[in-house]
């Protein structure tokens, strides 16, 4: 039977973790509504997932719909999966790889079906374990707070690794400085330099070798190419960093007419997103009911926290945009070896565990839907496979796991969530369903220029046209 615990494994999930520390670390403005709709938007879906709102007959334009979102959900944090590659040294496709792998092995070996229930909460845990460490060692998550929001600039830490060995950047990366500031060339390479005075702009192209410098001035733009290693200065202001403590507490300044579309984007997309995708569950009696809500806001919050405690010890990290890398920073920064190496590993071995309870809800979910469709378990297990190839796929084609993860969501809102709410029939809701997906792609498409959550556009079309196309 399968148990409650598995409507959490899609968002006590690597994706969840990583997004909630980057966003709280580079202080988004959405980072507070993240924090809140995570935490609220599952346990709806928990409380309304109950197994008898299936479709009363075969509809396979839901199923596909509902297979796609999962296939994008698995993309997302094989995404986290090949960005933790990178932080620990990797090729970003050793991770995607390696997480492809790991997930056709939840696949195969169903004898362990009660050992994968286990890995949701020990992987939170070894994620919170070394979390604990950190606010025991430093200071605790008020201090960190504030310590972060009063400094008047964010600057490069005498103890950064750019400042004393040097770092290569992971992709082409442009930065722009806020005052003058001395960059050596740890290897050697190319640089364009963008000049900018108040009457012109001027480009020019360096070839250094390892231990030139050059010194830019406010306003000047650096390009480095990807892998280029640099040094800067210590106590210089993190070039793409809030300028200062207060800035990024505050995050970045809106209309509230965006501010309010993106709040009711968030909180569409994430409980329509977690009634889909929820597989159905039978009820916990008594306190046991207490330990899912429980184990989310403590992974959520944890998540939070991660980002905090990166904001506070490495304010460089827009420097390594990569997902995890808060985790990996902060306790590089609080420890020395050999602790630090057993932190990262526990670390390590945490997101793996949240990544197997992820691959287990999805596995769940996805043989419910080859049950109500009527295919053969050989049929859903071939189809569950070429979903991982798949996943693996636009994994390695996006590296914006947050943008898959509100895909696969909105996309079940649209397909799923919407047309049932109509109540317009089998025809009705197919008719609407098709609606609601191609607008979800178009503004998809789009890009950003209309939302960041499409689903907010596309869901109330579905509806529409769902009960315009109802039987008379």
């Amino acid at each position: 039977m399968i148990d409650r615990l598995l409507v959490l494994g899609t968002w006590i999930s690597p994706v969840v973790l990583a997004v909630l520390a980057a966003r709280v670390a580079a202080g988004h403005a959405d980072a507070s509504i993240l924090v809140a709709a995570l935490i609220a938007a599952p346990l709806l879906g928990l409380s309304i997932a109950r197994g008898d709102d299936r479709p009363p007959a075969v509809d396979h334009s839901r199923t596909v719909v509902l297979a796609g979102a999962i296939v994008l959900v698995l993309a997302a944090n094989f995404v986290v999966m090949g960005d933790l590659a990178r932080v620990l040294g990797l090729h970003r496709l050793h991770g995607v790889i390696a997480a492809a792998v790991l997930a056709l092995g939840v696949i195969a070996w169903s004898g362990g079906h009660r050992w994968w229930r286990l890995a949701p909460p020990i992987g939170a845990a070894l994620v919170l374990l070394p979390l604990a460490a950190v606010i025991v060692t430093t200071q605790s998550p008020r201090a960190a707070w504030v310590s972060a929001a009063e400094r008047p600039a964010l600057t490069f830490d005498a103890r950064s690794a750019w400042v004393t060995d040097g770092r290569a950047v992971g992709d082409r990366t442009t930065l722009t400085f806020y005052e003058a500031h001395r960059v050596v060339a740890a290897s050697a390479a190319s640089w364009r330099v963008v000049e900018k005075d108040a009457v012109r702009m001027a480009t020019r192209d360096f070839q250094l070798a390892a231990g030139d410098a050059l010194t830019l001035r406010p306003g000047d733009q650096l390009t480095l190419a990807a892998g280029t290693r640099v040094r800067f200065e210590a106590g210089r202001r993190v070039p793409g960093a809030p300028t200062s403590g207060a800035a990024w507490a505050d995050g970045r300044r809106r209309s509230f007419l965006v501010a309010l579309g993106t709040s009711v984007g968030i909180a569409l997309t994430l409980a329509g997103g977690a009634h889909a995708l929820a597989p159905a569950a039978p009820l916990l009696p008594g306190l046991r009911a207490l330990a899912v809500p429980l184990a989310l806001a403590a992974f959520v919050l944890g998540a939070a926290l991660w980002g905090l405690y990166g904001a506070a010890l490495a304010p460089d990290l827009t420097l390594t945009p990569r997902a995890l890398a808060p985790l990996t920073e902060v306790v590089s920064r609080i420890s020395a070896p050999p602790w630090r190496h057993l932190l990262i590993a526990a670390v390590v071995a945490g997101v793996i565990g949240v990544l197997l309870g992820t691959v287990r809800t999805c596995r769940a979910r996805f043989r419910e839907i080859a049950d109500e469709s009527g295919l053969s378990s050989r049929v859903g297990l071939g189809a569950l496979i070429a979903s991982v190839a798949l996943a693996g796929g636009a994994a390695w084609w996006s590296a914006d796991a947050w943008r898959l993860f509100a895909w696969a969501l909105g996309i079940a809102v649209c397909g799923v969530v919407a047309p049932a709410l109509a109540r317009a029939g089998a025809r009705g809701e197919t008719i609407g369903r098709i609606a609601g997906v191609l607008a979800f792609v178009a503004v998809a498409y789009a890009g950003h220029r209309l939302t960041e959550y499409p689903a907010v556009v596309a869901a109330p079309l579905s509806w529409l046209v769902a009960r315009l196309a109802r039987p008379r």
